[in-house]
């Protein structure tokens, strides 16, 4: 563990500078070398000095066994230890032995070191034969036993290693100071430069460039660093830029704009934003958005839908109200949508509020000024419809009851044509006052247009009360009133529907309260009537028929049908009347008058119309290529629903495009017609009067038949209803009836003809009735009698063939 841990220690001192891994690894690479180098070179010289020794050594041994050769052949044993004494003075030599030839020990002569050498045991022993030779014969005379000491080679070995060691760190001392010196002023001090210059970049954020002179690896490292910090240096002023005009956007774009992290907490805000709530930055960085909502309208803000799951390009809308710093509570519009920091992968959420609280002010006197009938000061139909949807979610959430009340006022158009529209106008504020007096709390009323008037009942005794309050109206109203010097009594028909027991939706209720009040002014007006299942029955059917109406539309299930108007005088037909049927592919021809009906009491006699104009014109440029048809003229009938600004318009567009002279279009209408308030119904009677169209009023003689009609609006044609026929006909069994109905035909033809206008009598069925026509004067009628009504394609068919055969 220590030895890992010294390994550790000097791991971490080398890290830590470039200069001390060089020296280190200087000094390894020196040692690595060297010291093999040494401990070869010691080797060579240990084993040549051993050589010259063993060289030396047996030298010395055959010198001193010649020598030798003599005493011993003489057996001069005396000499010998001066012989010995003489050897030992070598240095070398430690001891000497002298044997005979017999191999007895003669002399043993021990150097005065002979304790040294045996301590160290570093010696050796060399022996030879002492030999003469006697008589051509070589002859053993003794032996020379020499001991040698080793110290003094090994003292030579170790001053050598010395030496050499010396010589050697002297060398590495050179190198190490050499390389220390080139590693210092060509190496470290390039590197500290940039170093420094790196370390005073990142403490300053500024460029630090490093100076060099030398054309090198780490001058070239260091212009590529001058280069890096010029570039930095650029991009980062770019990005100052950008960020400097984005901030600017950001605070002076006249948008509130924060942003929020994951937790709803406030990391940015605009200075638009701080500057339009008052607060101070330091107010609301850090909070969260929440603590700016007033607590009753935490609810909305926190059921905003959730944006973690927003895709690119989605946001999120939800409304609130927010507390400014002041205390001033705003209605905003807040849009947010997700983002992510590329850095650190952090969502937040980018967000705009808008104060629209001016805006929604605006809206809600808008609202008000839209929901209000300017002339009584009630709501209108739409505001009337708005109560009656809430009423019944109301209704629906508590389980409780719903009552409405229609009311129409019966013959509201008499006192318009006859007191004039002011009088009306006084009229339907007396109205509106008296009914308003007889409401209590949650009971509204409003003018749901021209003469109808709705009153929403709510409470627990809704189903009562609506009786009761109906009641009260007719008593009401029923009492004598004085408007402009006339004395009357207003009569109403009221129709009642509660929810949920006569509907399910408020459009249905209101629905069925319709049908109630139409049912009672069928029932003789001036009443209420209470909706019930019959009368839902019949809803049903009409609903049916509507349904009807809508697939003929669709699948062009209309057609037209002609029938004839004849010039009475002369015998010919001067005209024909376009008469609208519903060929259905099963059922065939379905009765007209229920589809009219029906068709006019929503907005299909709108489609229906303009389907009769189109066919109409259309066939109408047939009859210029037929001579039989050439010179006759078209009437088409009309609703009070189709005077609509925009019809002169559409008429004389139609013409154009066929090419055909406008008097040959002839509008047929109803007194009924003149009878509804429409909206500049004078101006547009003389817009398409002026065009060359005429105007035909059908069914004279029933209803009001006022004759200031005949002069307030441009007719020129006047169709005497059927009935006069049918009772000028019945003289035996009312002959009195039939006599006063002929002289009436005649002074209605009389006077008609005085006025300029055209008379057709209308439902000539026998040829008496032809007859009888005919003394009347009359210039035109139309009946079975002359035709049916005939599919148009049958009708231009026959017209063809008749023409083809008068002129052939």
């Amino acid at each position: 563990m220590q030895e890992k841990n010294k390994r550790l220690c000097m791991r971490a001192y080398l890290g830590k500078s470039i200069h001390r891994k060089f020296m280190a690894l200087m000094l390894l690479t020196l040692l690595v070398v060297n010291v093999p180098l040494l401990a070869i070179y010691v080797g060579v010289m240990k084993r040549s000095l051993n050589d010259e020794f063993n060289d030396r050594n047996n030298a010395l041994l055959t010198t001193n066994a010649a020598s030798l050769e003599k005493p011993l052949w003489d057996f001069d044993y005396d000499s010998l230890p001066s012989w010995a004494d003489t050897m030992l003075l070598e240095k070398n030599i430690c001891e000497v032995r002298i044997y005979d030839h017999r191999e007895t020990l003669l002399v043993s002569v021990e150097s005065a070191t002979q304790d040294h050498w045996y301590s160290h045991g570093d010696h050796s022993v060399l022996s030879t034969i002492v030999e003469r030779e006697v008589d051509g014969k070589i002859v053993k005379v003794g032996r020379l036993q020499l001991h040698f000491d080793h110290f003094g080679i090994t003292e030579t070995i170790w001053s050598v290693v010395l030496k050499s060691l010396l010589l050697m760190s002297i060398s590495i001392g050179a190198i190490l100071l050499a390389a220390l010196f080139f590693n210092r002023y060509w190496i470290d001090r390039p590197i500290f430069r940039l170093m420094k210059a790196i370390a005073a970049t990142q403490a300053t954020g500024r460029k630090h460039l490093v100076e060099f002179t030398e054309d090198d690896e780490i001058a070239r490292v260091s212009a590529s660093f001058n280069d890096m910090q010029n570039k930095l240096e650029s991009e980062s002023l770019r990005i100052k830029r950008a960020y400097k005009r984005l901030t600017d956007w950001h605070n002076n774009t006249p948008a509130l704009l924060y942003s929020l992290d994951s937790h709803g907490v406030i990391r940015a805000v605009s200075d638009f934003w701080l500057a339009e709530t008052g607060y101070g930055k330091a107010e609301v960085i850090g909070r969260r958005f929440s603590d700016f909502i007033p607590e009753q309208h935490l609810a909305e803000y926190f059921n905003k839908p959730d944006t973690r799951g927003l895709k690119a390009g989605e946001f999120a809308e939800v409304t609130c109200a927010f507390r400014k710093q002041d205390g001033t509570i705003i209605d905003i519009l807040i849009r947010e949508t997700i983002d992510s920091d590329s850095l650190t992968g952090e969502q937040m959420t980018l967000a705009v509020m808008t104060d629209f609280t001016s805006m929604r002010k605006a809206k809600d006197a808008l609202r008000v000024l839209a929901e209000t009938d300017s002339l009584t000061g009630l709501m209108n139909r739409e505001g009337v419809a708005n109560v009656i949807r809430l009423g019944v979610e109301e209704a629906s959430a508590t389980g409780s009851s719903m009552g409405l009340l229609f009311l129409d006022m019966d013959r509201f158009k008499w006192v318009n044509d006859n007191l004039g529209h002011g009088a009306g106008d006084e009229l339907l504020q007396l109205v509106s006052n008296r009914v308003s007096g007889l409401t209590q709390e949650n009971e509204f009323v409003g003018r749901f247009g021209g003469d109808e008037f709705a009153v929403v009942v709510k409470g627990e005794n809704a189903v009562d009360r609506v009786v009761e309050l109906a009641e009260a109206i007719q008593q009401a109203l029923g009492e004598t009133h004085c408007i402009r010097g006339h004395d009357f009594k207003v009569a109403v028909s009221i129709g009642i529907a509660i929810y949920p027991d006569h509907a399910k939706s408020a459009s249905e209720l209101i629905k069925s309260a319709d049908v109630a009040m139409y049912h009672r002014k069928n029932s003789g007006r001036n009443g209420y009537t209470l909706y019930d299942q019959k009368l839902g029955q019949h809803a049903g059917q009409f609903l049916e028929i509507e349904q009807l109406i809508n697939q003929a539309l669709a699948n062009d299930w209309f057609e037209l049908h002609l029938q004839p108007i004849i010039d009475i005088q002369e015998d010919r037909m001067t005209g024909l009347e376009a008469l609208l049927r519903l060929n259905h592919p099963e059922n065939g021809l379905m009765p007209p008058q229920q589809i009219i009906e029906t068709a006019e009491k929503s907005t299909q006699i709108l489609d229906i119309g303009d389907r009769v104009i189109d066919l109409a014109i259309e066939h109408l440029a047939t009859f210029q290529t037929i001579p039989l048809l050439k010179d006759c003229y078209l009437t088409v009938n009309l609703s009070a629903a189709q005077f609509l600004p925009g019809l002169p318009a559409k008429l004389a567009t139609k013409l154009m495009q066929h090419g055909l002279p406008p008097e040959k279009l002839v509008l047929e209408i109803t007194e009924t017609v003149l009878m509804q308030e429409i909206e500049h119904l004078g101006e547009i009677f003389d817009a398409i009067s002026a065009l060359g169209c005429r105007f035909a009023l059908d069914d004279f003689g029933t209803g009001y038949s006022s004759l200031s009609y005949l002069n307030e609006f441009p007719v020129s044609i006047l169709k005497i209803d059927r009935s006069f026929v049918r009772m000028m006909a019945d003289a035996e069994s009312h002959p009195v009836r039939a006599q006063k109905t002929q002289t009436l035909l005649q002074g209605i033809v009389a006077m008609t003809h005085e006025l300029n206008l055209d008379v057709v009598i209308e439902g000539v069925e026998t040829e008496e009735d032809a007859e009888r026509v005919h003394d009347l004067a009359a210039d035109m009628a139309q009946g079975y009698y002359y035709s049916r009504p005939v599919p148009i394609d049958q009708f231009i068919e026959d017209a063809r063939w008749a023409s083809g055969a008068m002129a052939g």
